[in-house]
């Protein structure tokens, strides 16, 4: 079960660790196109 569960955490981990690298990569797409106008 410990097992499963440390499986599980990681999972969660690695999906907002990716949804907040998508965030920053939004971002910064966001300001190189304001600057670029």
């Amino acid at each position: 079960i410990a097992r499963a569960l440390r499986a599980y955490q990681e999972k969660q981990g690695v999906a907002s660790g990716r949804c907040a690298l998508r965030r920053s990569a939004w971002r910064g797409a966001q300001d190189w196109m304001a600057s670029a106008v």
